[in-house]
C-alpha cells in the first residue's frame, strides 16, 4: 500500500467515525481529516494513470468547484471577511479532493479492501454510539466519549440536555447531529455487506463485518429521522430488486432480525421513540403546510426559481457558505445581495441550498452528478455479474448506496453546509468511478 493510500485509508475511518476530531489553533480548529487529505494530495494522490482514462463525471465536480469558488471569492469582497472566506474555501477544496483521491488511488481490489475496512470500522463506531445514546439504559455509559473536546466540540451539550430523560431519544455520535450520523451509517452499510461477502475476510474482520451488517440498520433507526430511514429503505429496495439471489437472502435475514428485535421489546416501548416518526408523518399527511418544517421541503423546490427571477446573477453564483459561519458567530442575520430580497428562503434540500450558496447551475451540477453516478453504477452492477469475489458484489452495493443517496439530496442540506457531509457525498459518488477502475484492471490482467 502506497503512502497516499494509507493516508486516505486513515482519513476514511476518521470521516465515518469522528470527522470533527481537531486540534485547536487560534479562532478556527484544524481538523485531522483535512490534514490527512491534504497530505494524500501532496504525496501524489491526484495523479491519474493513463490506462484508467478520464474520471467519470469529473466535469460535474469541476463545475461545482468552479461555481463554489466564484461564490466564496465574491462573498469575501462583499462582506470583507477575508480570513473566514479563505478558511471555508480551503475546506471546500479539501472536501472535493475526496472524489479525485478515491478515483486515482483505488485501482485494484487490493487498494479497495483497506478503504472498505476503514469505512466499516468507522461505521461500526458511529452505529454503536447512535444505539447507546438512544437507549435509556446505556446512555450514560458513553457520556465520557462526548466529553472529549478534541473529538467533538461541545459534545457534552447533548447529555446535559437529555440527562433527565428516562426513555428512548434520538441517538448521537461523534459525526455530529443525529440526521447526518444516520446518513453516514446508511450509506456505508452496503460496504459492510461487501466486506462480509469478500472471500478473504476471515477472523476478526469477518466478525466486525458481521456485527456492522446487523448493527447498521439500528444506527439509522435510532436517529428517528424519516429522511435517513427512507434512504435506508431505498438502499434495501435496490439490493432486493437488483441484487443477486444470495445477496437478497442475506438482506432479508438482516431485515427479519431487526424487525424481530424491535417487535420483541414492543414498538411502543419506552426504549424507543417511534411516536416521533408517527406524529410527524401524520402531520405531514393531514396538513403538510401547517408546519414550517414540513412546508420547507416543498418550497425548497420553488423558492430557488423565485430567487433567480429576482436576482438573475444567482444563476452563476450565490452568497457562499462563509456568511453562514458569520451568522452563527454573530448570532444574528447578516444580509447579502441575495438575502436582502429573499429573507425567508426555504433551503431544506440540496437543490435549494446549493442555489442559494453557489448558484443554480451549481445546484443542477449536484443533481447531474448524482443522476449520472446512479446510471453508471447500475450499468457497472449489470456487468459485474460475470465477475468473481469483491468485483462481483461491490458495484451492486455501490449502486444501492448511490440510489439511497437520493433521499439525502431531496430532503436535507447537510451535503452543502457541512464539509463532512460534502466529503461523504464525494466519497460515495467517487466509488462509482472505482467500479470502472476495477473493471479496467481486470481486463488488463486477462489480456
Amino acid at each position: 500500500m502506497n503512502f497516499p493510500l494509507k493516508l486516505l485509508t486513515i482519513a476514511t475511518f476518521i470521516l465515518v467515525a469522528m470527522p470533527q476530531a481537531n486540534f485547536p489553533y487560534g479562532p478556527a480548529p484544524i481538523y485531522a481529516i483535512d490534514l490527512l487529505l491534504i497530505g494524500a494530495c501532496y504525496y501524489g494522490g491526484l495523479r491519474r494513470f493513463k490506462k484508467f482514462g478520464r474520471i467519470p463525471h469529473s466535469g460535474f465536480v469541476i463545475c461545482i468547484l468552479t461555481f463554489a469558488l466564484l461564490s466564496e471569492f465574491l462573498s469575501m469582497f462583499f462582506l470583507g471577511s477575508y480570513i473566514e472566506s479563505i478558511y471555508m474555501t480551503g475546506r471546500l477544496c479539501v472536501s472535493v479532493s475526496v472524489f479525485f483521491l478515491v478515483n486515482n488511488l483505488i485501482r485494484s481490489e487490493a487498494d479497495l479492501l483497506p478503504i472498505i475496512k476503514a469505512a466499516v470500522a468507522g461505521m461500526l463506531v458511529t452505529a454503536f454510539l447512535m444505539a447507546m445514546t438512544s437507549l435509556p439504559g446505556t446512555r450514560n455509559l458513553v457520556a465520557w466519549v462526548f466529553g472529549i473536546e478534541l473529538l467533538t466540540p461541545s459534545g457534552d451539550r447533548f447529555f446535559k440536555a437529555n440527562e433527565t430523560i428516562s426513555r428512548g431519544i434520538r441517538g448521537q455520535s461523534l459525526v455530529g447531529y443525529n440526521i447526518i450520523s444516520a446518513w453516514f451509517v446508511a450509506l456505508i452499510w452496503p460496504l459492510a455487506i461487501a466486506l462480509y461477502k469478500h472471500p478473504q475476510t476471515i477472523g476478526l474482520w469477518r466478525r466486525i463485518a458481521q456485527i456492522a451488517c446487523f448493527l447498521g440498520p439500528f444506527g439509522v433507526i435510532f436517529s428517528y429521522s424519516r429522511g435517513a430511514i427512507l434512504g435506508l429503505l431505498l438502499i434495501i429496495t435496490a439490493l432486493l430488486i437488483f441484487g443477486e439471489g444470495r445477496l437478497k437472502t442475506q438482506i432479508s435475514i438482516a431485515i427479519i432480525f431487526v424487525v424481530t428485535i424491535i417487535t420483541f421489546f414492543g414498538w411502543d416501548s419506552d426504549l424507543f421513540y417511534f411516536e416521533r416518526i408517527e406524529r410527524r408523518t401524520r402531520a405531514t399527511i393531514e396538513n403538510p403546510f401547517a408546519s414550517e418544517m414540513e412546508s420547507e421541503r416543498f418550497y425548497s423546490y420553488i423558492d430557488p426559481f423565485i430567487i433567480v427571477s429576482d436576482n438573475p446573477m444567482v444563476t452563476l453564483w450565490g452568497e457562499g457558505l462563509t456568511v453562514e459561519r458569520l451568522r452563527e458567530r454573530a448570532g444574528r442575520n447578516i444580509e447579502t445581495i441575495i438575502s436582502k430580497k429573499n429573507r425567508n428562503v426555504a433551503d431544506h434540500s440540496v437543490f435549494s441550498k446549493a442555489t442559494l450558496s453557489y448558484g443554480m447551475l451549481a445546484a443542477f451540477c449536484y443533481l447531474g452528478l448524482w443522476a449520472s453516478s446512479t446510471l453508471r453504477a447500475y450499468a457497472e452492477a449489470r456487468i459485474s455479474t460475470k465477475n468473481q469475489g469483491l468485483e462481483r458484489y461491490f458495484p451492486q452495493l455501490v449502486f444501492a448506496s448511490v440510489f439511497g443517496l437520493s433521499a439525502w439530496i431531496a430532503f436535507d442540506k447537510g451535503i452543502i453546509i457541512q464539509p463532512r457531509g460534502a466529503m461523504m457525498f464525494f466519497l460515495i459518488t467517487g466509488l462509482v468511478g472505482v467500479c470502472q477502475n476495477l473493471r479496467i484492471n481486470r481486463q488488463a490482467r486477462n489480456r
